[in-house]
């Protein structure tokens, strides 16, 4: 089993947590919750974005006070996250019939808030719907490229995988040329692990940083904001299972030190999951003398 939908964690059938249970396990204080930054889904400088959210989402999903299934996810990265403890304090701001709105702050030692973020919960009403929305177009599954996380220093990328419509190896330089950032796959937990709340919100941000693939190289990059706004209920995550996403991300603009970056999360049998858009910073690589 997975993790419950109500945010208690749980093992994965032989006992042991799914190493993104064991990365965002949490223990209330009574005001709060503390844990623990390992190194299990490091980036290049600290832990992988979807992480943070991750955390972020556990602790809301477990907060005594919480109503409804989560609908929106703001995360802020204001600072690098260290290796080490951590605590998230959080307050339910307004709890309205419908919706409850939340503030959440991520900080270690005495310093300044690493992470802030709100959160929207609600206890989503049964109205008429509509999904005009159709999900991307994948070629077969065998011409998918499997991302080689092998190669990669960073850790978070080997648990998941991630087999894409199209995959260049990244330079140490950008093209001479820009190519579309657009690129479409499938997506898993590494190992397998029934989709909830958690981690859908750190597949959110499973997509790199569109300006590498603009450029075909790699560069100084940082998500500055994310948003993530999930639009299936909890028992239409259970419906996943374990079965692989299907993800597409975009950008409408490089400009000035930063680009927008959207998302799309997609169940196997066409409906739409959750859609994420965020702020990315990057800076030009430096210039190598030939």
């Amino acid at each position: 089993m997975g993790l419950a939908q109500d945010g208690d964690a749980g093992g994965n059938g032989d006992g042991a947590l799914h190493p993104l249970d064991e990365a965002t396990r949490l223990t209330w204080t009574g005001d709060g919750f503390t844990g623990l930054m390992t190194r299990a889904y490091w980036n290049f400088a600290g832990p992988y974005g979807g992480l943070t959210a991750a955390l972020l989402m556990r602790a809301l999903l477990q907060h005594p006070e919480r109503r409804g299934d989560p609908i929106a996810l703001t995360v802020n990265y204001c600072a690098t996250i260290a290796e080490g403890p951590l605590r998230i304090s959080l307050r339910a701001a307004r709890t309205n019939r419908s919706t409850q709105h939340w503030f959440l702050e991520l900080s270690q030692g005495d310093d300044a808030p690493a992470i802030t973020a709100t959160a929207i919960c609600s206890a989503r009403p049964e109205t008429w719907s509509h999904r005009p929305a159709q999900p991307p177009q994948l070629p077969p599954e065998a011409e998918l490229v499997r991302f080689p996380w092998e190669k990669s220093p960073c850790a978070w990328m080997a648990r998941y995988d991630v087999r894409l419509d199209r995959y260049t190896p990244l330079a140490s330089q950008p093209l001479a040329e820009p190519v579309a950032g657009a690129q479409t796959g499938l997506m898993r937990d590494e190992p397998p692990r029934p989709l909830d709340f958690v981690s859908l919100a750190a597949f959110a941000d499973c997509f790199f940083a569109r300006v590498f693939v603009a450029r075909g190289a790699l560069m100084p990059v940082g998500t500055i904001s994310m948003t993530t706004w999930f639009h299936a209920t909890a028992d239409a995550l259970a419906r996943q299972g374990e079965a692989p996403l299907i993800g597409h991300a975009d950008t409408r603009v490089y400009n000035h030190g930063y680009h927008d970056q959207s998302a799309e999360l997609w169940s196997g049998d066409g409906t739409l999951l959750a859609t994420s858009h965020q702020l990315v910073y990057f800076r030009d690589p430096p210039v190598h003398p030939a």
